[in-house]
């Protein structure tokens, strides 16, 4: 099987594979049959395989028996003929019965597809197989014509004899035996899954994945009527959401299911209630007739099933509603700001009571409006943390009440339309007789459920109560600790007591022998933010990033602020049960939704972190903190936007890096650093049109260091900006002096994100050509896309003096970054240069070619020069020629070289008569583009 897969290039893995609710695209289909062919030796080999190994060997004993139920092959045939063929739907299947057990079997692939002998072979061992389901033995297939010998068919004649009655009907009866044990054991493990399952959703999954086995159909759904204790009513597999909810509305708006077109719908009902519909979609019509009849009884155990889960349920929501309280009362006895209290309550409340969304408003007496302080089942758009809301005035403040939709007016009816809410109920929160916050609990469906009734009064009662509590010690803590414990702005715990918590987690680690875990969270160019928006928007996003983040965590979790942009999360026991870094992704993704901010209403927010992870015990708070700032480290340098833990050697690499560093510092001085050149070459005749100059360091005692490992040491001590300006200038002087003896070709030259961030680039490469006496228009910069949109405002101000100078400009590793089309017509660009890991994939990858394809058509489209790095293969060239790129760079041609080298490489095309010079591509359209500004206005 390994040497299978490894042949046909297939990545899924075996128990995919040998998944029958799985499906095959004709392109694997084809390279797994063509493996086994050759490893079996030969493609009639398959026909083996289609006869024994197929449905006959057990693995779909449902569709086997009903198969077999039908009666005889000729009517297995006849539906086959009808374009029931759930085996290979993509094939057009026609038969003719000739005779008594006698028919012609014609198939065809649809234009664009090509027949292949491994599959012809395969069917053929299908075509046998459905006699054999029924015992007969002496069965004759006949290849009559083909379409790979350029008929209109592919044509098999199969002919089956009842030469040994007695031992036809000893063999179909000792198969169906088989079967019948093989249905029964799979009755079995679909009972047991869906009894032992822990929660509803799991039960409706598993419904899924086993009616995915029952019937062969492209997919399927689950449209159930709406459940007391499940927000969700359908359950899919083989299509998109969106796809799914259309199919379920359209069915259930029906009474006789008809809203489905080319599949089957049966009832889920048992003797208790109806539950839905169980739909297979066979847009191919190639279900056959016996299996509505598999889904109809699968349907009858799923509502027995369905039945014992929702009882289940009703328990276990009554055991949760304890445990929630429970955890509630323990979680806000240890909060320490009213902050913390209303997000903890915020979440418990949907665990107590049967709501959708919960709120827990801060009451502000003197301003006479309420402020959000926690929300749970809002997004960011409906709910924003911090905002004041007019609610007092309108007599939200006062006893238990209940709102409906319909019945509700001014700022209250606003509020509920705007964040989908049908009703909800409102509880004050009072502490000495005073209103200090509101509860309240919403429906977006069903708005019965939040009528008042005693249990439900009791409940939210219960809950105000604890809040009330929670509110009045903390008021008191915050009085006596907040200046000297907590953060000023976000009122979250500073580094005193981030490190006081940090000891006793750990205490209780070792104590315990229980695992723990410190999370280093850094926003990725929260800089930018108080550049673009000022200093107040970057304040309130502070404090939203700290609510997004508590929302995130578990009780007895904690989170605080080191300062600036720098939170650490404390965790341990629940929170990490599933691994830290599970609990880091939960955090990047909580943080990647955009945050809409008062001080910035008209303008989303949206932005990363990195999160370094330190886990273990360590000896002090101080180590642990300084393990996750090294994995943080490690995680900004890798890219941002991502979660790196930490190990042992970062310790190292920290050393390494420092001494790297000292030995920086001298490099330039002591003139350690030198230059290679690698040519660039127009597509279509090879020709070398210019260069681009790469740094790299002769260490006396270690010899040549690559760049991988010095650059993001220079890049991040900042050296990057002088080393940079040596690298320009040498350039531009090399460049200068080839123009001088004949050899007028083009110098790129890499601009690193801190040299574009520098207030001196422009007035760097103005005295780089001067100095020099390059012509402007043969120096190329290269910057990255993501170091343009680190600040796409100053970047576009920089970039358009570069080009004022008369400089080229590239967009390098085009493709991997994340610049839109909009920015990319704004900014003055030449060049783009596709990234060398699209050009490694063009002969392995569809995906990879097609992208080629597009970015070399935006280049054209926007008038832009298109240069694919890393050429190395002729099959590559000849692609991209094809493609009509311009030019080129790598291997296949030439390596980075000397100087000297590249002379002798200008000689040597000079003597075979080629011209060489500036980029051929250049044209006068492209030059006159960027004169007046034509191309920002869209010309």
């Amino acid at each position: 099987m390994e040497q299978l897969l490894l042949l046909a290039n297939e990545h899924r893995s075996l128990n995919v594979l040998m998944d029958d609710a799985s499906w095959s695209s004709y392109g694997q289909v084809r390279a797994l049959l063509e493996a086994a062919a050759q490893l079996l030796g030969g493609a009639e080999k398959l026909a083996d395989i289609g006869e024994h190994a197929a449905i006959a060997a057990g693995s779909m004993p449902d569709s086997t028996g009903a198969m077999q139920d039908l009666g005889s092959p000729d009517a297995i045939f006849t539906q086959i003929g009808a374009g029931h063929n759930g085996i290979t739907p993509l094939l057009e299947t026609e038969t003719e019965q000739c005779g008594a057990g006698d028919w012609i079997i014609r198939s065809r692939f649809p234009v664009g597809y090509e027949a292949f002998p491994e599959l012809c072979w395969f069917n053929v061992g299908i075509d046998r197989l459905i006699p054999a389901l029924f015992g007969f033995a002496d069965i004759e297939t006949v290849e009559e014509t083909c379409l790979r010998r350029g008929d209109e068919w592919c044509t098999v004649r199969v002919t089956y004899n009842d030469t040994d009655s007695i031992g036809r009907s000893m063999s179909f009866l000792e198969s169906r035996l088989q079967v019948s044990n093989s249905r029964l054991e799979a009755f079995q493990r679909t009972v047991a899954e869906l009894v032992s399952a822990d929660d509803l959703d799991t039960v409706l999954n598993r419904v899924i994945e086993s009616a995915a086995h029952a019937a062969r159909a492209s997919a399927f759904v689950l449209a159930l009527d709406p459940l007391p204790w499940s927000a969700r009513s359908v359950y899919f597999q083989g299509l998109e959401s969106a796809d799914a909810h259309d199919v379920a509305r359209r069915v259930l708006a029906t009474a006789e299911g008809s809203g489905v077109d080319g599949g089957i719908a049966v009832d889920i009902v048992s003797t208790r209630r109806h539950y839905g519909k169980l739909i297979a979609l066979d847009r191919s019509e190639s279900i056959m007739a016996h299996e509505h009849g598999l889904l109809e009884a699968y349907a009858r155990l799923v509502a027995t099933a369905l039945d014992s889960a929702t009882a289940l349920e009703e328990s276990r929501r009554q055991a949760r509603t304890a445990h929630a309280l429970l955890n509630l009362s323990t979680a806000l006895a240890e909060i320490a700001t009213v902050e913390e209290m209303a997000v903890k309550l915020a979440q418990a409340i949907p665990l107590v009571i049967d709501c959708d969304r919960a709120l827990v408003l801060l009451v502000d007496a003197d301003a006479g409006f309420a402020r959000i302080a926690g929300s749970q089942g809002f997004d960011s758009r409906q709910v924003i943390i911090g905002t004041g809301l007019p609610l007092v005035a309108e007599g939200w403040i006062g006893e238990l009440r209940f709102h409906e939709l319909d019945h509700t007016f001014g700022g209250q009816r606003s509020f509920m339309q705007r964040c989908g809410i049908r009703s909800m109920v409102s509880l004050p929160m009072m502490v000495d007789g005073t209103a200090v916050g509101i509860l309240l609990a919403g429906v977006t469906s069903r708005p019965e459920r939040l009528e008042l009734n005693a249990e439900l009064e009791q409940r939210l009662r219960g809950l105000a109560a604890q809040a009330s509590t929670a509110l009045r010690n903390a008021a008191l803590v915050e009085q006596i600790r907040h200046q000297a414990m907590h953060d000023s702005l976000t009122g979250l715990p500073n580094r005193n007591l981030l490190m006081d918590r940090a000891e006793q987690m750990l205490a209780r680690s070792r104590r315990d022998s229980t695992a723990s875990a410190a999370l280093y969270v850094d926003i990725d160019g929260f800089k930018n933010v108080n550049d673009m928006f000022g200093h107040a928007a970057g304040d309130q996003l502070l404090c939203a990033v700290a609510v997004r983040l508590m929302e995130s965590m578990k009780p007895g979790d904690t989170l605080g602020r080191l300062g600036g942009d720098e939170f650490i999360l404390l965790a341990e026991g629940e929170s990490i049960s599933d691994g830290a870094d599970q609990l880091a992704e939960r955090l990047l993704v909580a943080l990647r939704e955009p945050f809409h901010l008062a001080a910035v209403p008209s303008h989303p927010i949206e932005l990363t972190a990195s999160i370094g992870i330190a886990e273990g015990n360590r000896m002090t708070a101080s180590e642990w903190l300084r393990d996750a700032d090294l994995a943080l480290y490690r995680g900004k340098t890798d890219g941002r936007d991502r979660h790196v833990s930490f190990v042992d050697e970062m310790q190292t690499a920290q050393i390494d890096r420092l001494q790297i560093q000292d030995k920086l510092r001298r490099a330039q001085s002591a003139e350690e650093f030198f230059l290679l050149f690698q040519p660039t070459f127009q597509l279509e005749n090879r020709i070398i049109t210019g260069v681009e100059a790469l740094i790299r360091w002769r260490h006396p005692v270690d010899g040549v260091v690559m760049p991988d490992t010095f650059i993001p040491v220079l890049e991040a001590s900042g050296m990057i900006v002088d080393v940079g300006r040596w690298v320009l200038r040498e350039a531009c002087r090399q460049a200068a002096r080839w123009a001088s003896i004949g050899w007028p070709i083009d110098m790129a030259v890499n601009l690193s994100a801190r040299q574009l961030d520098h207030e001196s680039l422009v007035d760097d490469v103005r005295d780089a050509l001067r100095t020099s006496g390059l012509d402007s228009r043969a120096l190329t910069l290269e910057i990255t896309e993501t170091a343009v949109m680190r600040d796409p405002v100053r970047s576009l101000q920089i970039l358009t003096e570069i080009r004022d100078l008369g400089v080229r400009l590239a967009i390098d590793d085009f493709g991997t970054g994340y610049s839109s089309l909009a920015y990319l017509q704004q900014f003055p660009i030449d060049t783009i240069k596709i990234d060398r890991s699209f050009i490694d994939r063009i002969s392995a990858s569809d995906e990879s070619r097609a992208l080629v394809h597009t970015l070399v058509q935006l280049g054209k489209t926007l008038g832009l020069t298109t240069l694919a790095e890393g050429i190395e293969t002729n099959h590559q060239l000849e692609f991209l020629q094809n493609e009509h790129c311009d030019s080129g760079q790598g291997y296949l041609v030439a390596r980075p070289m000397t100087a000297p080298d590249v002379e002798a490489l200008l000689s040597r095309q000079r003597a075979a008569g080629l011209s060489s010079g500036r980029s051929a591509c250049r044209t006068d359209r492209q030059r006159l583009r960027h004169l007046d500004g034509s191309r920002s206005a869209g010309g």
